[in-house]
């Protein structure tokens, strides 16, 4: 049984002050020219992993999911307007990032994706077709707040999954809706969000050990047909066959992690399954932003992308980072955001400049971002960041030919050097 703090109570009871009148607000449309994407939510429970946060040890370890999954545009049967976050995590994430003014402005509860429905009838897909990202969140952050990002790479051609890990996580709504307190987790992992992780204590390994058995927990279900159906697989978003499964093992799975989860990033690029000591198809993209890894011992060949921040929180800011950084030794890039601040790499700058018509002072309630002055600076501090994401991912797995990679090249020098020249502080 999860059991709810007096904050979560406390916000739940605001739910029934608010007012509705808000426009609803949508998010852009991906910008993949293939595919649309559909939004599915999975709840995995394994009884025999065991939960070193949850009051009953016995128990077992939930983990909640979110599948962005690619569809040819062909067979999309038609556009919905999901919740880009469930209503009590929107409350509590209002109040983390926005304080008590939030109670006014539910800017989380108004926004929309704009995705497709479900496949056109007669349709199945082939799950093993696409690569897999998972995209690891900072501690004390919801899942949802990676909504955007995950749709677009997405719509690239890429299955990508966001994890929450209970207790970990800001909060975990395992039945969203329900209203009810037991299947509920706040956290409880005391680390702080907007802080950089120095030093590496007991609090960081046992919440980074955790995760990594949560991941375990993911890639092992995700390959199952069986448990996909007991966790909640609807074939209309995930038009998969009967006994199909997505493909999570290392060779096809890339990692995307944010502050904590970037840190989980770095270390699975040191493991032994770590393929190819060249940027080329079939190798796993390991992708860190704003995260301060373990001390890797040992060398890696996996190319490795770390988004730091300036002033503060460049990789010679971090004693980890320093003596780990002579490991890597094939592709590793640095790429430091000035000035920045941590949720700059999340959803949050796109969140300012959709909504910054309705909620003109949002930006300067806003916590964790960074002074990127003018609606269009918002959107692109999050542009920054995908468009990066999904290059380097496509440069790894598109590498079939000169064609295809000149192709890839001259499309992302294009595209981006219009991001850079409106912030160029990268």
């Amino acid at each position: 049984m999860f059991l709810p703090s007096a904050l979560f109570l406390a916000s739940i009871s605001l739910l029934a002050h608010l007012t509705t009148s808000q426009a609803q607000q949508l998010l852009p449309l991906p910008s993949g020219r293939d595919y649309n994407v559909t939004i599915s939510h999975l709840h995995f429970h394994s009884p025999s992993s065991p939960d070193p946060y949850h009051p009953d040890p016995t128990a077992g370890r939930h983990v909640m999911i979110s599948v962005f999954y690619p569809l040819r545009k062909n067979i999309c049967s038609g556009r919905c307007y999901p919740a880009y976050m469930p209503n009590a995590t929107a409350v509590v994430s209002g109040a983390q990032f926005f304080g008590s003014q939030q109670n006014d402005s539910r800017i989380f509860e108004n926004i929309k994706f704009q995705a497709c429905c479900g496949v056109k009838q007669g349709n199945m897909t082939n799950p093993t077709a696409y690569p897999v990202v998972v995209i690891e969140p900072n501690v004390g952050t919801t899942r949802f707040l990676y909504g955007a990002i995950a749709q677009e790479i997405a719509s690239q051609g890429y299955v990508v999954v966001t994890v929450d890990h209970p207790y970990d996580s800001s909060i975990v709504e395992l039945d969203p809706g329900s209203g009810s307190e037991n299947s509920t987790a706040l956290k409880k992992v005391e680390l702080d969000p907007f802080v950089a992780m120095n030093p590496w204590n007991a609090t960081v390994t046992k919440a980074f050990n955790t995760r990594l058995s949560d991941l375990e927990i993911v890639t092992t279900s995700l390959r199952n047909y069986t448990i996909l159906q007991s966790a909640g697989l609807n074939t209309t978003l995930i038009p998969i066959p009967q006994n199909a499964a997505f493909n999570t093992l290392p060779a096809n799975t890339n990692i995307i992690g944010h502050g904590l989860g970037g840190s989980i990033s770095t270390y699975l690029s040191t493991l032994p399954s770590t393929p190819s000591p060249y940027l080329a198809a079939n190798s796993s993209v390991y992708i860190n932003l704003a995260g301060t890894p373990p001390l890797i011992p040992s060398d890696t060949y996996a190319p490795i992308l770390f988004f730091g921040l300036s002033p503060g929180f460049r990789r010679e800011d971090s004693p980890h980072w320093n003596a780990s950084w002579p490991h890597f030794r094939g592709d590793a890039t640095e790429w430091d955001l000035f000035p920045g601040q941590i949720y700059d790499y999340s959803d949050l700058p796109l969140i300012l400049n959709i909504t910054s018509s309705e909620y003109p002072g949002a930006r300067d309630m806003v916590r964790g971002v960074g002074p990127v002055g003018g609606k269009v600076g918002m959107k692109v501090a999050w542009e920054v960041t995908t468009k990066w994401v999904w290059a380097y991912l496509g440069l790894s797995w598109e590498w079939k030919g000169r064609a295809s990679v000149e192709r890839r090249l001259n499309e992302f020098v294009g595209e981006y050097q219009g991001v850079m020249r409106t912030y160029p502080r990268v």
